[in-house]
């Protein structure tokens, strides 16, 4: 039969199925999930490699941070040289919980809060300083890197880390979508 009749067929019978083999067509299988997130999540073994994977992550929270003895230690040493820091919103819902960013995405995050707080308080290396960024381009940035490291997410999850809306969460996944980066 030629290919668009084939189709008609599978998609007729797909509709005609029972109601218990239709359920789950669009669901994913959940250890799939979770074996793409331990796949995605970077591994660091020293400082110059979480450096790495903060550039590349956008953020960590403080909880996954200390996950981690390894990386806390070596969080500790780009504190240190002052490559990265932790920044505390004041508007954010994260209920006191603070992102561990590299310095170089400090001027994304100031275009997304507008009050935000960093200690130690550095400034972005001269490179990163001068691009203007606006907070839809900063959003759709932070996500687009936060995601590389998670794998397959619920855009709340998103929005409760960062400590932003979740209508700001959905617009950068919408850009994303139409992007191509991501799915629903």
């Amino acid at each position: 039969a030629p290919l668009e009749e084939r189709r008609t067929q599978a998609v007729q019978s797909r509709r005609w199925g029972d109601i218990e083999t239709t359920d789950d067509f669009g669901q994913l299988d959940a250890g799939a999930i979770e074996s793409v997130r331990e796949e995605a999540w970077p591994e660091a073994r020293n400082a110059d490699e979480l450096h790495e994977a903060l550039m590349g992550l956008g953020f960590v929270t403080d909880a996954e941070l200390h996950g981690n003895a390894l990386w806390r230690e070596m969080f500790d040493q780009l504190i240190a040289q002052r490559r990265a820091t932790r920044l505390f919103a004041t508007s954010a819902s994260t209920k006191d919980e603070n992102l561990c960013i590299p310095a170089e995405r400090l001027p994304q995050f100031a275009a997304i809060f507008a009050d935000l707080r960093r200690e130690p308080a550095i400034e972005a290396p001269q490179e990163y300083a001068t691009i203007e960024w606006t907070r839809e381009d900063a959003l759709v940035e932070i996500v687009r890197a936060r995601l590389t490291g998670l794998g397959p997410v619920r855009s709340a999850d998103i929005a409760t880390s960062l400590g932003a809306a979740q209508s700001d969460i959905d617009f950068a996944l919408l850009a994303l979508e139409r992007q191509g980066f991501v799915m629903r």
